[in-house]
C-alpha cells in the first residue's frame, strides 16, 4: 500500500512538472513569435555605438557629425524613470 502511495506522488509531481516545463515552453515561443511585432523599438533609424572602456559618455553635436551621422532631420526623445 505505502509503495502505491509514493509512486502516485512521483507521478503526480513528474506530470505536474511536465505541465509547467510545456507552460513555460509555450509562453516563451508565443513571446517570441508576437513581441518583435509590437515593439517600440521597431521603427525608426537607430545607430549601434560601440567602445572599449567603460562608463559614461557624452554625445554632442559634433561627435555626431564626425561619425557620419546626419543631423539635420534628427529626432532625439529623451525619456525619464523616476521612482
Amino acid at each position: 500500500m505505502r509503495f502505491v502511495l509514493v509512486y502516485k506522488m512521483i507521478y503526480n509531481f513528474a506530470t505536474m512538472k511536465k505541465q509547467i516545463l510545456l507552460t513555460l515552453l509555450y509562453v516563451l515561443i508565443t513571446v517570441n513569435l508576437f513581441g518583435q511585432y509590437n515593439s517600440v523599438l521597431s521603427e525608426g533609424k537607430w545607430f549601434k555605438i560601440s567602445t572599449n572602456k567603460s562608463g559614461v559618455y557624452k554625445l554632442d553635436y559634433s561627435s555626431l557629425v564626425s561619425l557620419g551621422v546626419a543631423v539635420n532631420n534628427l529626432q532625439m526623445e529623451v525619456e525619464c524613470c523616476r521612482n
